[in-house]
Parts: C-alpha cells; structure tokens; sequence
C-alpha cells in the first residue's frame, strides 16, 4: 500500500522486530517490511505529508532519523507526537490507538514536534545503538548538552552524565506524564521513576548504597535517578563536605537536612532533583510568550491607556520553572542566573 498526494497524514510505528507499521485514514496499518533507516528514504515520505507517532523508546530511531532529513533536504515534512500507551500494544492495534488520543499537548496529546525535543530522541536513538556502556560517547554528549534539562542537570555538581542520560531517555517526555486533573503535581512521573510508593524510601537508600533489592525493575528506575545526581558516597565525601555550603550544593544540603534519617532526606532531595529537572525540561520545550502592547481607548478618552495582548501562536513556553519560586536561598537563584548566562546558546 503506497499513500497518494491526497492522503496526507501517515500513522506511523516501530514493531520490536524494527520493521516499521503504516496505515493512513484510508487504509489499515500494513507492514512495510522496512527498517527505519530504509523507511525515511521512501519518495512518497518526502512530498510533505504529515507523519504521526508514538514517541517513545521504539519510534526514537525513526523520530530522529524523520527530522534529519525533514532538515538535510528542507523537506515540506511535519511530524506530531503523542505520548505513549500505558501497555505496549501490537504495532497494527498501537497504529489504531493513536487515532483516540484527544488529551492536550500539554498533557500528552498531539502537537507538532520541534528542534528542542529532537536532541531527546536523538540520544535514545545512540544509547540504543551502544547498549550498555559505562560512559557517554561524544556524539551523546553533544546530544544531552543540547537537551532542554541539560541547564538543570549541569547546575548538580555531583551530577553523573552518564546516569542523567538514561535518566532523561527514560522519562522520554515529561508531558507523557502530565496528570490531566493536577498537572502542577508530580505523582505520575513519581511513579514512573519509582520514587511514588511507600517502599521508596528503602529503594533510595539501597540505591545509593548500590545494593540491588526486589523487585528489580522498580530498583533499576530508582538507581537511575539517585545515581544521575547523589553517586554512591556523594553525601559524605570529603568534596561535599569541604563545598557543602556552596549555593549549587542546595540538593545535598537538604539530603543532610535531617542527620537522624539521611535515607529520608535522600528521598526528599531526589524527588526534588526530578522537580528542577521536569520543571526546566518544560519551560524550554515551548518557545517564549510574545506580547503586543496594544491601546484600548482613544487617546482623547479619560480612560485612555494601553494593555498587552498575547500574540496568536500554537504553542507558548508555560514558565514553570521561575528560580524565586523554586530556590529558597537567594545566594542559590543568583548562582541559578549566571549558570544559565553560562550555557551555549543551542
């Protein structure tokens, strides 16, 4: 089954076996028989069609390798993304589940994919091809410099780059894990990580302790996170100790907030560590809001004055991440600024 000119949009998935599943409004998903690489090559994917998938671990590759050549041959192309299933469907059935989705692209619907959430994909599509390794290779480095929670992640000294690659890979997209009902709360995602149940506490400690417990695939998600930003010893070692009052060190000074329980400070510090990381990771997702100042009475009125009118776009950067409200410490929001002033404009 080719698509024609007329059907325009083109409902895409990545089978476990990399073999790429297609359907369109016309026509049922079909296999194409074709891995990713050789899929993004078909003429009839570059005559500007819409392409819609699932963004997650299985589609990174083709997402990536999508806005490569959308941006190598200038290509009329537009790719949206969802979020996830909450179960992994077959491939025909997850073509036919991305037709249901109606949340907001803020929650986790459709939106129209941009140049911040390409460096996401990108790196899982490298992490995918290395396995598992022991240190970021240059080309994930470059890749996660570039990623929108890099200004969080790089303002941890204690942050450990490789772990906070899997880290962000494995969150994929924090709005995949927005609660409709409560979006400022971050109970889903707390539960994505395992940091959301009554045996997190223990899986933390054990974790920065390195000592493996069951069950091991809520433990694995825990050690990505505590070892991304408090590596084993971290707390107590002799650079902590000596740079303990350093306005960066604000993660550390709450962990030890509470000499009597470390392992419930742990706790309160990593669920803030995943806090500063979403909260940056969304503000820069969205480009910024653009105001026109604009008057609302002629100049001859007594209540002549002027008012500012947002500009019409489709979609506008939230702001949720505002320092004086995250950072209790002034001394931690100014050092948060020059940071930031620091970074390589990407």
């Amino acid at each position: 089954m080719i698509p024609t000119k007329r059907e325009t949009e083109i409902w895409v998935h990545v089978a476990p076996d990399r073999q790429v599943w297609f359907g369109t409004d016309k026509h049922p998903a079909v296999n194409s028989k074709m891995s990713p690489k050789e899929f993004v090559t078909q003429d009839w994917i570059q005559n500007g069609q819409c392409i819609r998938l699932v963004g997650d671990w299985e589609n990174a590759e083709l997402i990536s390798r999508l806005w490569n050549i959308k941006l190598a041959e200038r290509l009329p192309l537009k790719i949206y993304l969802t979020k996830t299933s909450v179960y992994r469907p077959a491939a025909d059935e997850q073509v036919a589940l991305m037709r249901q989705v109606t949340d907001s692209p803020s929650c986790g619907g459709w939106h129209q994919m941009t140049a911040a959430e390409y460096p996401g994909y990108g790196l899982i599509s490298v992490l995918q091809r290395e396995g598992n390794t022991t240190h970021l290779s240059d080309v994930a480095l470059q890749l996660l410099q570039a990623h929108p929670a890099y200004p969080a992640l790089s303002f941890v000294p204690t942050i450990n780059l490789h772990w906070a690659a899997a880290l962000v890979s494995f969150i994929v997209d924090p709005r995949w894990h927005v609660d409709p009902t409560r979006p400022e709360r971050l109970l889903l995602l707390r539960k994505h990580l395992g940091l959301g149940h009554p045996e997190s506490c223990s899986w933390v400690w054990n974790a920065y302790l390195r000592r493996p417990v069951e069950p091991r695939a809520q433990f694995n998600r825990v050690q990505t996170v505590v070892e991304s930003w408090a590596p084993s010893g971290s707390l107590t070692s002799q650079r902590t100790e000596e740079s303990i009052d350093r306005p960066d060190y604000f993660l550390s000074r709450l962990a030890r907030g509470q000499k009597d329980d470390l392992p419930k400070g742990l706790l309160k510090a990593t669920r803030v560590f995943v806090r500063f990381v979403r909260d940056v990771w969304l503000d820069r997702l969205t480009p910024a809001r653009k105001y026109l100042r604009a008057t609302h009475a002629p100049k001859s009125s007594p209540t002549f004055g002027t008012r500012m009118m947002l500009l019409p776009a489709e979609s506008y950067a939230p702001q949720l991440f505002v320092a004086k409200h995250f950072f209790k410490e002034r001394p931690t929001r100014l050092a948060w600024g020059k940071h930031v002033d620091s970074l390589p404009r990407v």
